[in-house]
């Protein structure tokens, strides 16, 4: 079932102040080097789900350094979720929960194993599906 477009601007507007709070609100500087790629928030906006990577793409490769960044930003979930609470106006502020975003990494991966795999054929003239008799 598709989410309702309330659910998504809902998100949106998370991601939006998040992204703002760790650049100016935040008083831990480490959370200035972390940026927001994504927010999910559940059909009951109960829970926002805050994708995150650091600006430095050596950090995302540090293991250490992630954790350092994930528990700087569940120390700043309670401010942070105030924070929401006063700039958006809701009743329920969503629950925020962290997850460092490792999409662009899958991704990478991804492509690697596609271009270790072995050509195709590409230039016996005959296409995949193609059955000529």
């Amino acid at each position: 079932m598709k989410d309702s477009p309330r659910v998504g601007r809902v998100a949106d507007e998370v991601r939006r102040v998040l992204a703002e709070a760790l650049q100016r609100d935040v008083a831990d500087e480490r959370l200035r080097e972390v940026t927001v790629t994504d927010v999910v928030v559940t059909r009951d906006l109960g829970i926002a789900t805050v994708y995150w990577l650091p600006l430095l793409e050596g950090d995302a490769a540090d293991a250490r350094a992630r954790r350092r960044f994930e528990r700087s930003l569940e120390r700043a979930g309670g401010f942070l979720r105030s924070l929401l609470a006063s700039r958006l106006g809701m009743r329920h502020t969503p629950e925020l929960r962290f997850s460092f975003d490792d999409r662009l990494e899958e991704a990478r991966r991804m492509e690697a194993l596609l271009d270790d795999l072995p050509a195709t054929g590409e230039g016996d003239g005959e296409a995949a599906g193609d059955h000529h008799e």
